[in-house]
């Protein structure tokens, strides 16, 4: 009786010809800092010389992101809005506006956010933890 090869084809050339070997994979959880500075060690693009030796480099990462805390309130006849923002060593800046037409109470929240956001712009913040009391807001923004 005839039978079909169970191999055929490039991916049965392949097995039988890695058949001979035993092949186990590993799986890397995380790649050490000293291997990344061993790396830019020995493949630096730059010739830095002697120059360098002597001088002191420091650098400061904040793992710690800036608060942008914000609200928005509407009644009959008068809408505002605040923000507070917090920088990563607790110094802050409150704000509050006064916004000129009417709206309601959400686009009141949409508004301090927005004013909130645009303030961080011009501060070249980049990550920002978001905090409001508006539930359609925040659910939005995630």
């Amino acid at each position: 009786m005839l039978t079909r090869p169970l191999l055929k084809g490039r991916l049965g050339k392949w097995c039988l010809a890695l058949s001979k070997f035993s092949f186990k994979y590993i799986p890397q959880k995380a790649v050490k800092g000293q291997a990344i500075a061993d790396f830019l060690a020995g493949h630096s693009c730059l010739d830095l010389g002697e120059e360098i030796e002597d001088m002191n480099f420091v650098m400061e990462v904040s793992l710690i992101p800036w608060v942008l805390e914000f609200d928005g309130s509407s009644i009959t006849n008068s809408v505002g809005a605040g923000t507070v923002i917090t920088s990563p060593d607790d110094d802050y800046k409150m704000m509050s506006f006064h916004l000129d037409f009417d709206c309601t109470n959400n686009q009141a929240e949409y508004e301090a956010l927005i004013i909130g956001i645009e303030l961080l712009r011009e501060m070249q913040v980049s990550t920002v933890h978001i905090k409001g009391d508006s539930l359609l807001v925040i659910n939005q923004l995630t």
